[in-house]
């Protein structure tokens, strides 16, 4: 079968841009062909070179990185990418762009042909908790208007709670399909001494955080909660590394200080692929505080290392988890506090989280997930056959 793949952004490390590259190479190693057919400007060309197959349908001009002026000066090529376009047996739409619901919408028009969407999530009910608002409306506006005139042969989501979103917000049915962990990548036999040897760590109970710097992160809650343990606990020998970068850093970093916790608070920025798997071995908890997610890989990248996860009790992060860790109350630091001082404390529940925190992440092996895609896109093949 003939798979193409529509994404206006590819770049790795990325939740997106990894989970096509994962499933472009196990589709491919099923023995069909698949393109993924790059839309927008933002290509990380070392990565999308490790494909099997790809073809850009871009520009390289530095105007061209505005995305409005970027999809408007592609509508004239739009006859050249359709002409590409009509050999591929079934679509897979990985994108809320303009101009790839634009190419769907005709394909399914001039050729009939099946089409998934894979939505990734997006989330309304929380706007006043520092999400791009701006960002959102334009997805959820161009979302609503392509509903209304593309009929998806099937609708991915990769949890629970975004399916009910879906189904709230649109009124139409989707199949959870969940991101994969690569347990060859996070394991339990990865040793993390060389981290904690660099940066000084010790014998201090060390958390790590993994993701972006942006307000809705819920990490000024988490400097906050570090904050009541070291005035509380002076017997707790504690260390917090937060591994990632984005426009929060600046602010996180002046309230470390105002809190007086700066010399607990490591912020690595960005670290390799190659190294991340270390970072989650040299944590004891992997800490999770954001007051949104539709799914979290993260959380299931560190319980293959083999660290419980502390998670707020909201949106998709409570599922994610499963039993291999604990929830506290949103944006709480109280209840933050007790979450972490009891796996600290409690050797008991905590050795118990990291032999649950295992069983979770297998139930999420990429091998999984490749074949739920593959069963869904020979379906709507099938049907349309």
């Amino acid at each position: 079968m003939n798979i193409a793949f529509l994404t206006h952004y590819f770049k790795s490390p990325d939740s997106r841009g990894d989970y096509i590259k994962k499933i472009a190479w196990g589709l491919d190693e099923k023995g069909h062909n698949v393109t993924v057919f790059v839309t927008g400007p933002w290509i990380d060309f070392q990565a999308i070179r490790k494909l099997p197959n790809y073809k850009i349908f871009s520009f390289s001009r530095v105007f061209s990185r505005v995305p409005l002026i970027h999809e408007i000066s592609l509508i004239p090529y739009l006859k050249s990418a359709l002409s590409f376009l009509k050999q591929y047996d079934v679509f897979c739409v990985e994108t809320h762009s303009f101009i790839d619901f634009l190419l769907i919408f005709l394909i399914k028009r001039l050729y009939n042909k099946p089409c998934v969407f894979d939505h990734h999530g997006l989330t309304f009910s929380i706007y006043k908790r520092g999400l791009d608002k701006l960002s959102l409306l334009k997805y959820d506006a161009l979302f609503r208007f392509w509903l209304s005139f593309i009929e998806f042969d099937r609708i991915i989501t990769h949890s629970s709670y975004i399916r009910g979103e879906v189904k709230q917000r649109y009124g139409v049915n989707s199949e959870v399909v969940p991101h994969g962990v690569d347990l060859n990548r996070f394991n339990p036999t990865i040793s993390g001494k060389n981290v904690r040897n660099s940066l000084n760590i010790g014998d201090a109970k060390t958390l790590l955080y993994v993701g972006r710097l942006e307000a809705h992160k819920g990490l000024q809650w988490l400097l906050k909660t570090i904050k009541l343990i070291k005035n509380e606990r002076k017997d707790v020998k504690i260390k917090i590394i937060i591994v990632g970068s984005g426009r929060e850093r600046k602010n996180l970093e002046m309230l470390a200080k105002r809190l007086n916790i700066a010399d607990i608070v490591i912020f690595a920025g960005r670290v390799s692929e190659e190294e991340l798997p270390s970072y989650y071995a040299a944590s004891d908890i992997f800490v999770i505080p954001s007051l949104y997610e539709g799914f979290g890989l993260p959380i299931l990248e560190a319980q293959a290392c083999g660290s419980p996860v502390i998670g707020s009790d909201c949106t998709a992060i409570t599922e994610t988890i499963g039993l291999g860790g604990v929830v506290a109350e949103p944006n709480n630091e109280i209840s933050l506090k007790n979450e972490m001082l009891r796996l600290i404390d409690d050797s008991l529940t905590y050795n118990e989280l990291v032999k649950k925190s295992l069983e979770n992440a297998e139930r999420y092996s990429w091998q999984s997930v490749i074949d739920r895609i593959d069963r869904i896109l020979n379906d709507v093949s099938n049907e349309n056959g």
